[in-house]
């Protein structure tokens, strides 16, 4: 345990880390000054909620990413008893049935059941014999995988989770090779059944932010209101910033749900557009770091997860930003490590996790390197196109194929393996990897032969002159 301890800090990826901890704080600062006003107790509790989280976090890290690809359907399961569990004993609050009440905490199911369907997909994806060319037939199970929790959400009802859903649903299947007929169809039948979603699916209320979207002009003291003065707060911070705990929109109350939707707001209008630059590109760099993750990755499964938190962030952050700017509905759909919210902190947290998990393992680090499963030459296989070794051979890493011939892999070696010329303890190729590379098979001496003896002669035949 305690060598693997070491080697998970060896390997341990402070760049990603050193970025989620500045966009924490940021975020504990920010929601600081959208209640400085009001109540301290929300940044307080952000505080307590981001301990917890770090706790998830190291708790996600530190157990191989391969356990959750054993474990893959199992805690999916565990998630849609959740969303169950939410329409039948759920917390309403402002007309949506969307939180279970643990005791004094109110924890939303909705939340971490994104990571639990990215991690339902990747098994998918991980397992399907597919390389490329999918087309309809092949996205039936993950369209299965997306869609239960997708039902059990509307009913609560939650359109912008929904949306996020098949938003990471597609992000994933559009890189996985689709065929462009697929794609298309695909795309066809999403705008044919739009029909369908206004007629049955939307809420009333639902309809009039669509309204006030395309209008905004129309009510803009009613359900206008939120847009209208999130874009005065933005614009009114103009290049600097009015300056911390100077913001007007937000300290007068004009700024709606300021500590959960519309944080973004609060900070354009006291860091100005030189700050919001930076917020985003603290966001940029988790994305993009997550993508490049994904193509270092050891695995298929590997992969998958990163680019599953990839967009996560990225949809989380476009949505946020876009209907506080005022280019999308407003929906219910949280900054990331911004927002006030316990259990998108700690789905946020655990999503990290999964990227540290992944990258920290990117070579093995395993005590055995056979159970590791890898080529240690050659860390960065395609993920996306071939399974882990492990997953080929078995977790032994016997019954190499032909392929695996030219291939050197490390094993262990027991003491005193004379057959093979090996000290106990080293480590080597194996014999027929040996002879494919030209290696030549050292003998061990025979008795009384010295160093430089010619095979069979004796002490004293020696080659040297």
């Amino acid at each position: 345990m305690r060598a693997v301890a070491a080697k998970l800090r060896q390997h341990f990826d402070w760049p990603l880390f050193g970025a989620v901890l500045v966009l924490a704080a940021l975020g504990v600062a920010n929601l600081y000054s959208a209640t400085a006003s009001t109540t301290m107790t929300l940044a307080r509790q952000q505080v307590y909620w981001f301990g917890l989280g770090l706790v998830a976090f190291l708790a996600v890290t530190a157990i191989d990413y391969r356990v959750y690809n054993r474990l893959a359907y199992l805690l999916y399961g565990a998630g849609l008893i959740g969303l169950i569990l939410v329409l039948v004993l759920g917390k309403s609050v402002n007309g949506a049935q969307r939180w279970l009440q643990l005791g004094p905490v109110g924890v939303q199911p909705s939340e971490l059941m994104k990571v639990l369907m990215i991690i339902a997909l990747a098994k998918y994806l991980h397992d399907d014999p597919v390389v490329e060319g999918r087309s309809l037939k092949h996205m039936a199970i993950p369209f299965l995988v997306v869609g239960l929790p997708v039902l059990l959400i509307l009913r609560q009802p939650d359109l912008g989770t929904a949306m996020l859903f098949f938003l990471i649903f597609l992000s994933v299947m559009l890189l996985t090779k689709l065929k462009l007929r697929s794609v298309i169809t695909l795309f066809l039948v999403t705008v044919l059944s739009l029909p369908l979603t206004w007629s049955y699916l939307l809420k009333d209320y639902q309809k009039q932010r669509i309204f006030t979207y395309l209008n905004p002009a129309s009510d803009p003291s009613g359900a206008g209101w939120h847009a209208r003065q999130s874009q005065c707060a933005i614009g009114s911070g103009r290049v600097f910033g009015k300056g911390y705990l100077e913001g007007t929109q937000n300290q007068l109350h004009f700024l709606p749900e300021r500590w959960t939707d519309f944080p973004f707001a609060v900070w354009a209008e006291e860091w100005g557009f030189l700050g919001s630059a930076v917020l985003l590109g603290i966001y940029l760099f988790i994305i993009l770091w997550a993508v490049k993750l994904a193509s270092q990755a050891r695995d298929r499964f590997g992969a998958v997860l990163c680019v599953g938190v990839a967009s996560l962030f990225f949809w989380h952050t476009v949505i946020n930003i876009g209907m506080v700017t005022g280019l999308v509905p407003v929906v219910g759909v949280t900054l990331p490590l911004m927002s006030y919210g316990g259990s998108s902190l700690l789905t946020m947290m655990c999503a990290v996790g999964l990227l540290m998990n992944v990258s920290s393992r990117k070579t093995s680090f395993s005590l055995d390197p056979v159970r590791s499963g890898v080529d240690t030459r050659s860390p960065t296989a395609d993920a996306w196109g071939s399974r882990s070794r492990e997953d080929d051979h078995g977790d032994d890493g016997a019954h190499q194929g032909p392929s695996d011939r030219s291939q050197v892999q490390a094993r262990p070696r027991p003491a005193g393996d004379a057959g093979h010329g090996v000290r106990g303890g080293d480590v080597g190729p194996v014999p027929r990897q040996r002879a494919a590379l030209g290696l030549r098979r050292r003998r061990a001496r025979g008795p009384g032969e010295a160093p430089g003896d010619i095979p069979g002669q004796g002490q004293g035949a020696s080659r040297r002159p």
